[in-house]
């Protein structure tokens, strides 16, 4: 949630939330701590030294489920991402090359998810989220190539909303240096079809926030300079 300390005149003493999304009765209210453009183990790790909790909101809980056997290809490309960020340097294929594990791995995790039966008797996957599991693996295959399938719409967007959340955790934070670095390079196009898939994963993981509106400006700042109208 947003929130406003200010005391306007007649409501004073109260605290102003605006929620980042449509809320339903008795539903937890949540704010992230950390960065959430990184993943699952190095969230916990942070929030568990600095804040003393093992945290475990939906978005955790869920990524725990389906990272859990196919953790160690999404970890290799986070590890070569921060090692960039600590040498404060990098050769533009290496961050590409990473940008691309990182798409990969997410694929690979949620493919092994979606093929096994945890996903369909799984608790922790939202409502939304759930009809993913009536698609195929033809389906999903054609997806994950870009292709348009025949299958029930609600099932599309089940999986493109999940494959989403997923990349928010592991893709978003090297795809935006390797979308800035292209930017700064003069290859504003290639930046701006980047960016719009940014755009689209961290609303799904934080939508409304700063971080996500910081991201449709930027986006909107590229297409200016590459003379496109549309933006997301």
């Amino acid at each position: 949630p947003t929130t406003s300390r200010l005391t306007f005149p007649g409501i004073p003493g109260w605290l102003a939330v605006r929620a980042a999304s449509d809320l339903k009765p008795g539903m937890e209210l949540t704010t992230n701590y950390v960065d959430v453009r990184r993943p699952l183990s190095t969230r916990r790790q942070n929030l568990q030294l600095t804040w003393g909790f093992l945290c475990k909101c939906q978005r955790c809980l869920l990524e725990e489920e389906i990272w859990r056997y196919a953790d160690s290809k999404a970890m290799d490309a986070w590890a070569r991402y921060e090692k960039m960020v600590q040498q404060r340097y990098c050769e533009e294929a290496d961050l590409k090359q990473t940008v691309i594990d990182a798409a990969s791995a997410v694929d690979a995790a949620l493919e092994e998810y979606l093929s096994s039966n945890r996903s369909k008797m799984s608790q922790r996957l939202p409502e939304k989220m759930r009809a993913a599991c009536r698609l195929t693996y033809q389906d999903r295959r054609m997806l994950f190539r870009g292709k348009q399938v025949k299958a029930d719409k609600e099932a599309v967007q089940a999986f493109r909303s999940l494959r989403k959340l997923l990349r928010a955790s592991i893709w978003v934070a090297p795809a935006h240096e390797f979308a800035h670095g292209l930017r700064c390079s003069g290859r504003v196009a290639q930046s701006v079809e980047i960016l719009a898939e940014i755009v689209e994963a961290t609303r799904e993981a934080m939508p409304c926030t700063t971080l996500h509106v910081s991201q449709i400006l930027q986006h909107a700042l590229c297409c200016a300079e590459a003379g496109l109208s549309k933006a997301v």
